[in-house]
């Protein structure tokens, strides 16, 4: 996926001015989160407008996607308003701690794709560093923001590495988020952890837990992989 554009069934990513290219990942996040037909969304890091657009195709609500790098905002807004999506997306430049010191509401699904890297090499591009790694926003910070912006009743999805997924959580617990469900990616059957999305709310319930292989042994895709992200992808 390292174009410099990404065609879906039904919008176009462009990502010349993007630190961070549409990923594998990214999809999987952004057809994985679920919200009701006219919720209200907030998607925090925006990098291409990815999730936002692909959370528009299945939704009525309005969708606020705030992005602190300028030229990742501004591709993400060209690419928003090229969609069939534009009236209801909206893109904002600035950090997500000054947007939650004046968000004027909260809203029903925050979904985030966050920096995780916290003891790694950073890279020597300054904008794809901090779009990597965590000193960008902390897990501390975003934990906080989401249990200052997230409805009584609403959920919050994020993706990490399965080792961050776990420190996240102890993060989370101290704000008064709950995992209520973990989606667990491999590459492939019987290989280690990819990723792990997990669902967060207010109120603690019983953690559901799901398995999603995206490759099989001839390394075409699963079948549930396809199903997934058929509503997306043009060849499957």
């Amino acid at each position: 996926m390292g174009n410099n554009f990404f065609q879906f069934k039904q919008f176009r990513i462009n990502q010349d001015g993007a630190a961070m290219k549409v990923s594998t990942e990214g999809c999987l996040l952004g057809a994985i989160a679920t919200c009701g037909g006219d919720a209200s969304v907030l998607d925090i890091g925006s990098g291409t407008g990815l999730l936002a657009l692909m959370i528009a195709q299945r939704t009525n609500g309005k969708i606020t996607s705030v992005e602190a790098d300028g030229e990742a905002a501004a591709q993400a807004l060209r690419n928003v308003e090229s969609s069939p999506w534009r009236e209801r997306v909206n893109i904002v430049n600035a950090t997500i701690q000054v947007f939650a010191e004046e968000a004027p509401e909260c809203f029903d699904m925050i979904v985030s794709n966050p920096p995780f890297y916290t003891n790694y090499v950073p890279s020597d591009d300054v904008r794809r560093k901090l779009a990597m790694h965590t000193y960008s926003l902390s897990m501390k910070d975003l934990a906080a923001v989401v249990g200052k912006l997230l409805m009584p009743e609403g959920r919050f999805y994020v993706i990490y590495p399965a080792y961050e997924a776990g420190l996240f959580a102890q993060t989370a617990k101290l704000q008064g988020l709950h995992p209520l469900e973990n989606h667990i990616i491999r590459n492939k059957e019987g290989g280690s952890i990819f990723r792990m999305i997990t669902c967060y709310a207010k109120t603690e319930a019983k953690t559901t837990q799901s398995e999603l292989v995206i490759r099989d042994d001839s390394n075409a895709y699963t079948a549930a992989f396809k199903k997934l992200l058929a509503p997306y992808y043009l060849n499957l």
